[in-house]
Formats: structure tokens, C-alpha cells, sequence
């Protein structure tokens, strides 16, 4: 999948080449099932149905805005595909691509255009969504597939899976499965989203995803997609919100993940919500807050009606309550000092997906002049407004500071490829063995009128040994100047090759008045090296042999993470060596040159190991306190596999994961399919240093301080956790004892 969606990025480029260009577009809201089935559906086309020249998935948002979608970052870089490699709505010209007549749309997760894109009607081809149909009449002309599901990746699942199942890898089907689980509440009967379709589907990826815990899946994403501790009361507000308005009127729905009894005692989210309305000329806002008890799956949900006008306030309040055939189940909550009325929701079914046209509904009655307005609603077409300008998305300029954007760190060595990009020179990459040139960049151009002036350059004479010119004097590539210096016969009869510093061309060279410099003695020579020096110069490369191949590695550019691998002792029992492999100190995705260095880091591990092993050994790979940029991808761990020597596949008699997170549980899923039943049976995962103690001694063990740090906090906290559920010890006073602890050993 990573593959394909940075293939797209580079198709992108060359989008105005192509005859046909076909685009998978979400919604607006742009949350996980949005996104997820917009870049799974893309994938399926590409590779099975083969409609266009180019097919590229667009999630519809702004690049700036998808921070917000936490979940949505969350779970792709979870899965291995980077961010970066998405495309977003403002980075495509959909508009020059419809005039140009290449365009054709898909559309998934919902089946009516906005009114800003409702300009592409006539480009949509097919439909994938699971909303109730807004206009049934333009489907009927397309290839449409809408049934009334939990997700639309149930759909985008079983269209996989009927087709060409062979598409349905692990990656794809974790993404497909977690978004499920998501949307249906885990398949919670008392959520009334989940159908028997939803169910079946479930399964049926559950027997690709072997060993994948259903319930762990669904906290993780519910626990990222309600954890807005990184996002301000700006970004909360724009997270996932739809603005209805007819002339005069504009009211705004926003989907808070939380109770709003909480966050609206916060001064910052009152002000945020204050600015809101102001900078946007709005009516009202009407909040609908949701928060899932962990562990539980009991939801509860609440709806606020903000409005200055004390008389619009009222008369929203008391339509929302009047509602009927459904009934949202309104229980009026106590609070004062703010102009907003606080509602606990008991129909915990009822979603925006109700309450937006039931607003829509009240728009049309309000501005046509009924005194009574139609309480009654039900989910049919005619009593949504024909009358209402937008159904979209708010935006909001997000300033800089709130972007997350990563630094790339500067160059450590000049060996590295980067280095050799500023010269134009090729670089040989370890793992692939292939030659490249690395090209200059196009904004780098050098002028002769920088550097010397016309006709002040100086005469150079270089001396070259006669036999340096003779094909067969040198027999590879790789032979430098600096190993003939060593030769005592170096230079003993030269010829000089005379250039000017003003010579562009051979002719130039013709032309040159250089026979003043003629008689001039030889250059020196060049200054032999020291053995000291030779000695250095050998060491910054390393020679290896991986799957019968030499190669070579680059030592220095690996120096400052040779940490990663540590001899730990020996198993008491069984005498097993112990092998650590500390991921903290891997190095940050954001370097330049990040592939050069982990390919040149891979062949240092592996030759490390084959030194460090004789006979059988345990590996412990130490994951915890590792920052996600420091993780490795998918695809570099899956090549890796498949290049480890026999032997030392063999002779591993035990693999560690210590610290095991969502992501490190997501990649062991997805790599089974391709490492042999026997590997799999030597995984082990452990929780902490604990219980790693118990299966080795760490008398030799080096462990990072950052990660002791770290097995102290998990340990401090859910010790907390067992004192407070269990009431082992109700005493607030040891309580806030241990917490003052806990937070010492923090700061």
C-alpha cells in the first residue's frame, strides 16, 4: 500500500500528461472511515479494475487541517504509511482537471457532493457509501452500491473480497478492520450501528489477521480518536464540524469527542467558541459531544444549543426537545453563567446524522414564517430543506505554531548520499547494490562569473603518472589517487596536464597563453598518508558478505547508532547468548539520507551478530521509549527478514518484544504471512522489565536509562490504578502520596 500511494504522489506530478485520471474522493469530515476507504478503495482500482491511466485517493481536507483527524494520523502511521504520503484536497486541482474533460470521480462515505464541489456532478462513475441517499434519482444513472451499514469499509471490504481476495493483505485488512470496529462501536449491540454485515466482515478479516485482539483494536483507536490533550480549543472545535445556512442564518454542528460538561467549564474552549462566532458571522452553534466509558463500551451522549440571542436560544432548545418519530430524549442539565442550554441525550442512537436535517428542517420552517414549527421528523427526503445554500465543511486558517511539522536534523558526515547530491556524484546503496546518479538540484547553478573573474584565473599543473592514463592500469571503479601515492615509482616520470582556470572547453584549451608557465617546475607531489591514517581511512568501511553477495558498509555514517546492539551474557540454564537490541537509539526518519543510513545500519546488525553468535542465542528487542519517528517502516523490516542469513534464523531460540505498543502488535500481525510458523512461535511479548527478569538474568543486560524511565511510569501507574479500583488502601492521603511520587520521578 505504501508503495502505491507514493507512486501516486509521483503520478501526481504528471497528472496534466495523462489521458484519464481517476479520483477517490471521502467526505468533508474527512474522519477514519472517510479516509480509509478512500485510500483502500483507490488501491482496489488500481490494481483490479483498471478504469483510468492514473487512479489517486484524495482525502477531502486540507493538508494544515488533518492534524485535527488524530485518529486518522494515528492509525496510518500505525500501519506503516507515513503521512507525507497522502494526498489532500488543496494539493490536487480537481477544477483545471474537470476543464480539461480527464477527470472522473468515485465517491465513498457519502453520495451527494458539497456545494463548493458540486461542480464535479457530472464526473462521478461510481458510489460507495453507507448514509441514508440524498438525491436517488442521480444514482440511478451511476454504478452505485449504498446500503445501510455500520462503515463504509464494510463495503469496500466485501467488494475485495468478492472480487480479488488475494488483495486483502494483512495491511489492507487491518486497516479495513480497525475503521470497522470503530464506526460500530466494536459491534455493540446498544449502539444500534452494527449489522450483520458489519459482523460477517469482521470475521472474515479476523482469519487474515491471525492472533489480533478485537477489543485491544477498537480502545486503542477510541482512546486516540477522544484524546484531544494535543490539540487546542481551536482545533476542537474544527475537528469534525458541518455548517447548514440559508441567507440569513448559518448554524454550525461540531462533534466533540467528550462530554460537554467538561470541557465547557474550560475559560480557553469558552473563548475559542466566543471567537467562533464572531470571526464567522454565525447564528448558533449546537454541540454534540459522545464519550465511550473504557473498557465498557457504554456511550453517552450530550448536545448543547449556543446562541446570544436569548429568543433563538430558546426556540432551538424547545425544538430539539419537541422532536418525535424519533426522539432524541433530551434531559435539560444544570448550568448557568454562559448563553447555552445543556442536554443529556438518552437516545444514544441518534447521531449528527439525524440531528443535521432535522436543523436543516428547522431552517426551512423558521425562515418560511410558520408560527408552529413541524416537531415531527422523520428520515425521509422531503422533509429535508431544498432551500439550504451549504451541507460543508467549516475551515479555519490554522496559525503556524500549531502545525506539527518535523526538522529534518543537518548532515552528520560527508559521505553520506546528501553530501554526494550537492556534487553531482553517484552513491551505491548497500542493500540494493544498484549505481545512481543523484542529480544536482535545479535551483543550485553555478556561474563562472561568481567565482573568478574573466581573465585572472591562474595556470594549474597537475602530474599524473603515465600509466594512470592506460585502461588497463586501473582495475575498478573504486581505485582512488590516494592508494597510488603509496607506489615509490608514483610520480618518478610524469606528464603534466595543464589546465587554466578560465578553460571551459578543449579549445579553450587551444587558446590558452600559457607558455610563460611552461618552465615552471612540477607541481608537488601528492603527501603519502601516515600508517595511522591508512588505518583510519580502511575502518571507515566495512566489508560484509549477506545472502552470498560482498557488500560494503559505511561505517561512519552509522556511528552514532552502533548502540542499538549490546552482548547482554548468557542464559544460566541453557547458556543461550543474549543479544539486545535497543530501538531508542535507531536513527529519525526526517534525515535526508534516513534509507542510506538503516540499509548501512542493517548490515552492521547482521554482521554484528554473526560475530557475536556462535551457537544459539536469544534476541531481546527493547521497544519502549522509542519516538515514532525512530520507528522503522513496514517494508524495511519486512526486507530485512528476508535477508537474514539461515543460521541465524535457526539458531534464534527466542525474540523478546519488551514494551509492546499497538504498532509493534500491528506489525508482528501483518508479517506473519510472509515468516515461517516456526519464527512465529519464538515471539514473546513482555510487559516489563519484571517479567523480563524472570525469563533471563540482566545482570550483563545494558538497558537505556530512558527506557528504566519508562517501565518505572507504566509500573507507577497502573499500581495506582490496582490501589484505586480494588480500594486496597481508599486513604486519599497515600494516594496523593504516591501520585506526588509518581510526578517527582517525572520532572
Amino acid at each position: 500500500m505504501e508503495l502505491y500511494l507514493q507512486e501516486c504522489k509521483h503520478n501526481l506530478k504528471n497528472a496534466s500528461e495523462s489521458s484519464k485520471i481517476q479520483i477517490v474522493l471521502g467526505n468533508e469530515s474527512c474522519d477514519l472511515d472517510s479516509a480509509i476507504s478512500s485510500l483502500v478503495m483507490a488501491y482496489f482500482i488500481f490494481k483490479v479494475q483498471k478504469t483510468a491511466d492514473i487512479v489517486i485517493p484524495v482525502l477531502n481536507v486540507k493538508r494544515k487541517e488533518l492534524a485535527v483527524r488524530t485518529e486518522v494520523v494515528f492509525f496510518l502511521e500505525e500501519t506503516s504509511i507515513s503521512i507525507s504520503d497522502v494526498i489532500c484536497i488543496d494539493e490536487i486541482d480537481l477544477k483545471a482537471l474537470h476543464e480539461k474533460g480527464k477527470l472522473s470521480l468515485v465517491l465513498v462515505d457519502h453520495n451527494t457532493l458539497s456545494v463548493e464541489q458540486s461542480y464535479l456532478d457530472s464526473r462521478v462513475v461510481q458510489i460507495f457509501d453507507h448514509h441514508q441517499i440524498d438525491n436517488p434519482d442521480n444514482l440511478k444513472k451511476i454504478n452505485a452500491k449504498v446500503e445501510p451499514v455500520g462503515s463504509c469499509c464494510t463495503l469496500v471490504a466485501e467488494e475485495i473480497l468478492n472480487s480479488n481476495a488475494s488483495l486483502m493483505d494483512p495491511q489492507v485488512a487491518m486497516l479495513l478492520y480497525g475503521t470497522i470496529l470503530l464506526d460500530t462501536i466494536c459491534l455493540n449491540e446498544t449502539a444500534q450501528r452494527v449489522t450483520e454485515k458489519d459482523r460477517k466482515i469482521i470475521a472474515k478479516l479476523e482469519t487474515i489477521l491471525e492472533g489480533v485482539n478485537r477489543n485491544e483494536v477498537f480502545e486503542t483507536l477510541q482512546k486516540v480518536k477522544f484524546d484531544v490533550s494535543k490539540l487546542t480549543p481551536v482545533q476542537l472545535l474544527y475537528k469534525d464540524t458541518k455548517l447548514i445556512s440559508d441567507n440569513s442564518t448559518s448554524i454550525v454542528l461540531i462533534s466533540y469527542p467528550g462530554l460537554l460538561q467538561d470541557v465547557l467549564q474550560e475559560e480557553s474552549f469558552r473563548s475559542a467558541l466566543e471567537d467562533m462566532v464572531s470571526s464567522k458571522n454565525l447564528s448558533s452553534i449546537i454541540l454534540l459531544g459522545m464519550k465511550v466509558a473504557e473498557g465498557q463500551s457504554i456511550v453517552r451522549r450530550q448536545i448543547a444549543v449556543y446562541d446570544k440571542n436569548p429568543s433563538s436560544l430558546e426556540k432551538i432548545s424547545k425544538y430539539l426537545q419537541k422532536l418525535e418519530n424519533p426522539s432524541l430524549g433530551l434531559r435539560q442539565l444544570p448550568f448557568c453563567g454562559y448563553p447555552l442550554t445543556l442536554f443529556e441525550q438518552e437516545n444514544i442512537a441518534l447521531t449528527r446524522k439525524f440531528v443535521l436535517p432535522a436543523m436543516q428542517n428547522y431552517l426551512k420552517f423558521d425562515q418560511s414564517g410558520h408560527s408552529d414549527l413541524n416537531n415531527s421528523y422523520d428520515n425521509s427526503n422531503e422533509n429535508i430543506s431544498k432551500n439550504v445554500n451549504s451541507v460543508d465543511n467549516y475551515e479555519v486558517e490554522f496559525p503556524e505554531d500549531v502545525i506539527p511539522t518535523y526538522q529534518a536534523e543537518p548532515l552528520d558526515f560527508p559521505d553520506s548520499p546528501d553530501h554526494s547530491r550537492l556534487l553531482g556524484m553517484p552513491f551505491q546503496s548497500p542493500m540494493s547494490g544498484q549505481v545512481s546518479l543523484i542529480s544536482e538540484p535545479d535551483e543550485v547553478e553555478f556561474k563562472k562569473s561568481d567565482a573568478t573573474p574573466e581573465g585572472t584565473g591562474t595556470l594549474k599543473r597537475i602530474a599524473v603518472h603515465p600509466k594512470v592514463l592506460e585502461s588497463e592500469y586501473v582495475e575498478d571503479d573504486q581505485r582512488s589517487l590516494s592508494s597510488l601515492s603509496n607506489r615509490s615509482d608514483a610520480f618518478s616520470q610524469s606528464e603534466d596536464i595543464i589546465l587554466d582556470d578560465d578553460a571551459a572547453t578543449i579549445d579553450d584549451l587551444d587558446n590558452s597563453d600559457c607558455d610563460s608557465d611552461l618552465d615552471s617546475p612540477i607541481s608537488d607531489r601528492i603527501p603519502e598518508m601516515s600508517a595511522a591514517e591508512e588505518f583510519e581511512e580502511e575502518r571507515s568501511w566495512k566489508t560484509c558478505t549477506v545472502n552470498g553477495e560482498d557488500k560494503k558498509i559505511d561505517m561512519k555514517v552509522i556511528e552514532p547508532y552502533r548502540k542499538v546492539l549490546s552482548h547482554g551474557g548468557y542464559q544460566n540454564s541453557s547458556g543461550h547468548a543474549i543479544i539486545i537490541f535497543s530501538a531508542c537509539y535507531l536513527p529519525d526518519r526526517s534525515r535526508k539520507d534516513y534509507e542510506y543510513v538503516m540499509d548501512n545500519l542493517f548490515l552492521y546488525v547482521i554482521t554484528t551478530l554473526d560475530e557475536l553468535v556462535a551457537d544459539d542465542y536469544i534476541l531481546v528487542y527493547l521497544h519502549g521509549a522509542t519516538d515514532r519517528s525512530n520507528m522503522p517502516s513496514f517494508g524495511w523490516l519486512k526486507r530485512c527478514y528476508q535477508m537474514i542469513d539461515r543460521r541465524l534464523r535457526k539458531n534464534l531460540k527466542g525474540l523478546y518484544l519488551v514494551h509492546p505498543t499497538f504498532w509493534l502488535k500491528t506489525i508482528v500481525i501483518m508479517t506473519r504471512p510472509f515468516i515461517s510458523s516456526k519464527f512465529t512461535r519464538k515471539l514473546k511479548f513482555v510487559y516489563n522489565l519484571k517479567e523480563l527478569s524472570n525469563l533471563i538474568p540482566l545482570d550483563y543486560v545494558c538497558i537505556p536509562d530512558k527506557v528504566k524511565q519508562l517501565d518505572f511510569e507504566k509500573c507507577m501507574r497502573e499500581y495506582i490504578r490496582q490501589m484505586k479500583t480494588h480500594n486496597l488502601n481508599s486513604n486519599p492521603v497515600y494516594i496523593t502520596y504516591l501520585n506526588s511520587l509518581y510526578k517527582t520521578e517525572m520532572s
